[in-house]
């Protein structure tokens, strides 16, 4: 059969031999809408380079006892062949092959599509016919899939043309071979299976069996994703309950919402319908909190809420508890390795679209990375200075690349990218010796720090209550820190809207910068699902990479800290080579918490109190330098004498008395209660102000 196929166009050996991919369009051209399609795919797909085309006749009057013709006329190119299908006075020449038809079920007068031996159809009607776009897909599959090489290759070796179409026609066949359908009758019973019918019964449909934990959280999932695949795929969906032997307390404790649409929706404007989930009938005088579990590829926002999702009672609010969401960036991931394998751990890469930019450097963890993109064509090169001096881009997921990658967001999955780097032959030094890696430890250790313009100071909260002493921090610090300019760092992934809205007022008020980062939760590493430990690690897991990368200094205050003290004296203080805050980043601290932490979160009775625990657990490993008592002054451990000198105070909880650290707050800290009042005013002041412009504008309008 392949010996004796005429492909088009018709041209050199050489650049026959240039063509990937290899098509077969068997029909019956005696119907003219198969003559128009074979037309159109010639005229489109023909003409394109790495493609060739051949028609195989298959009609519905032949006998299939031989190979024949099914008319006499000859054509010559593909321009002639074109208009010879176009005009319906003409038959077309075609050459019949029973054995192939016959070998893989092609009943006489069927229309199928051969790509490369792979068998496409048959169609049952010209509506499902391939498209233009879909035989550009096929080609793009088959370039992914090393077509290119494998031909290349091929005809290399072999002086035998289209050795490489065998090749890819016997893969194909292993492609097509049935598996069996697995049985799960000896798991059913009546009692604990559930049946979804397919849609529409009268179209082909498959089955889709399901055997879940029905108490687990997996479960809360499938039976939602389930009834969307029903829909979706006309398939008839069983779902086995096979719950555990035992259980020893209540596994599920949340109530959950799975929100997907099987299509579009739109309003009577056009715009696209928001998708939308409602809880009913949940406990009114239980403590509630509501959060979002998304795409792994999204970074989501919490654009509109009027209550404090961390702390919902229902039983208190005179009103329905409303929230809404809203996808902000997607990800851009992937993996960096140099030339010999290894993780190219501290290299800085950056992502640009015109004056938007995101850095961030390679993990030495799976040498992974992440940068925040949005929609549309972005630049990824190496960060100007000691990257791009030593290293130079070689591959992108596996192609050889010369300079900066164009980064193509177009979808809602996210991207991943493997990059691999190249040292820069005049750039590369031999590895430091144990007495220079001594000596440099030396200087860090007696050095003192250069002087910063900015001090930086980050910090995070969740909860209304939190934010509340968050805001009461920051004022402290404005209040006693007088030598330098000031700019704090939020966490913004649980940031409320109403913080938000705030933060700018007191950054007006009180004079400082302030700026929102973010940062997700990578898939590999170990995940958290109580909100207080995922806080807890934000804290310590990713401070290398949650930053810009020219931030070289930070102080880590907690929200419910009261500074008495300038914060100067901690961007002066010498931490002797410790990597807190001075070497982080070049001590690779990240990855070594990063690693021990996987290694440890597994079980979960260790890293009971993960911000503390683990630093503690890792002391040898990674340095801390302890800062003065006066620092951090807490009513557990401290005495009342020391509290006159404290430069902060710190209001941590207390297990013997259980107070509630409002009252706490409240009742330890002299000046508390002062700057709570004075922040509420400047906030409720901006509101007048607001209503006062908002009345006038009114106003202004009925007497037009």
């Amino acid at each position: 059969m392949i010996t004796s196929v005429d492909y088009f166009p018709k041209s050199s050996l050489s650049s026959l031999k240039s063509s990937n991919v290899s098509t077969w369009i068997i029909a019956d051209f005696q119907n003219p809408i198969n003559r128009f399609f074979a037309a159109n795919t010639l005229k489109s797909v023909a003409r394109k380079s790495e493609n060739r085309i051949a028609i195989i006749s298959n009609p519905k009057s032949s006998s299939r006892n031989s190979e024949s013709e099914s008319c006499s006329f000859e054509y010559g190119d593909l321009e002639n062949l074109i208009e010879t299908l176009e005009s319906t006075d003409n038959c077309i020449k075609t050459t019949v092959s029973s054995k192939f038809l016959i070998a893989n079920g092609i009943n006489p007068g069927e229309t199928v599509i051969v790509s490369n031996g792979l068998i496409i159809g048959p169609f049952s009607d010209e509506r499902e016919y391939l498209k233009v776009e879909d035989f550009d897909y096929l080609k793009e599959l088959w370039n992914e899939k090393g077509a290119g090489r494998t031909s290349e290759f091929f005809k290399k070796q072999y002086s035998v043309d289209d050795v490489d179409i065998k090749f890819y026609s016997a893969m194909a066949r292993m492609y097509r071979k049935d598996v069996s359908i697995i049985s799960f009758d000896e798991f059913k019973n009546s009692e604990n299976i559930i049946t979804f019918p397919p849609e529409n019964a009268s179209l082909p449909s498959v089955t889709i069996t399901w055997i879940s934990n029905p108490v687990s959280r997996e479960a809360q999932q499938i039976i939602s994703i389930v009834k969307l695949m029903s829909k979706v795929l006309n398939a008839k969906v069983e779902i086995i309950f096979n719950p555990a032997a035992e259980i020893l307390e209540n596994p599920i404790k949340r109530f959950y919402r799975f929100v997907a649409k099987e299509e579009l929706e739109f309003n009577d404007f056009g715009a696209v319908e928001n998708h939308f989930a409602v809880f009913s009938n949940l406990p009114q005088k239980q403590l509630l909190t509501m959060s979002i579990e998304t795409n792994d590829g999204w970074m989501i926002e919490l654009k509109e809420a009027e209550y404090d999702l961390d702390n919902i009672l229902l039983d208190s609010t005179s009103e329905d508890v409303e929230s809404v969401y809203s996808l902000e960036h997607i990800l851009v991931e992937g993996q960096s390795r140099k030339s010999s394998g290894e993780a190219s751990d501290g290299l800085e890469i950056e992502l640009q679209s015109g004056d938007t930019t995101y850095d961030t450097l390679v993990m030495l963890n799976l040498g992974y990375y992440q940068l925040k993109a949005e929609p549309g064509v972005w630049n990824l090169h190496l960060r100007e200075g000691s990257s791009s001096e030593k290293y130079t881009f070689l591959k992108v997921d596996s192609k050889q690349v010369e300079k900066d990658i164009k980064v193509v967001v177009d979808s809602f999955t996210g991207k991943w990218i493997q990059l691999v780097v190249d040292e820069v032959e005049s750039k590369k030094t031999p590895e430091p010796s144990k007495i220079e890696k001594l000596m440099n430890s030396a200087k860090s250790f007696f050095s003192t720090p250069a002087p910063s313009d900015t001090i930086n100071v980050f910090s995070l909260a969740s909860g209304h209550l939190y934010e509340r002493f968050m805001r009461i921090m920051i004022v402290s610090v404005m209040k006693n820190t007088k030598t330098q300019k000031v700019k704090f760092w939020f966490l913004k992934n649980y940031l409320s809207p109403k913080f938000k809205k705030s933060i700018p007022l007191l950054a007006d008020f009180y004079g400082f910068e302030y700026e929102l980062v973010e940062y997700k939760w990578p898939k590999w590493l170990h995940q958290q699902t109580e909100k207080q430990r995922v806080m807890w690690g934000y804290k310590i897991l990713f401070l290398d990479v949650l930053f810009p990368l020219n931030v070289e200094k930070i102080i880590f205050v907690d929200a419910d800290q009261v500074v008495r003290a300038d914060l100067q004296e901690l961007m002066d203080f010498n931490l002797n080579g410790s990597p807190y805050g001075q070497a982080f980043r070049e001590f690779s601290a990240g990855d070594r918490l990063r690693g021990r932490y996987d290694s440890l979160s597994a079980d979960p009775n260790s890293l009971s109190n993960l911000d503390q625990d683990l630093p503690n657990n890792m002391i040898h490993e990674v340095p801390i330098k302890s800062l003065p008592q006066d620092w951090l002054w807490c009513e557990t451990w401290c005495d009342d004498n020391s509290k006159k000198t404290a430069k902060t105070i710190d209001l941590c909880n207390n297990p013997l008395t259980k107070e509630p650290k409002l009252n706490s707050a409240q009742r330890i800290i002299g000046e508390w209660k002062d700057l709570d009042e004075e922040i509420s005013n400047i906030i409720r002041n901006d509101n007048r102000t607001k209503r006062s412009k908002l009345s006038e504008s009114n106003e202004e309008k009925e007497e037009l």
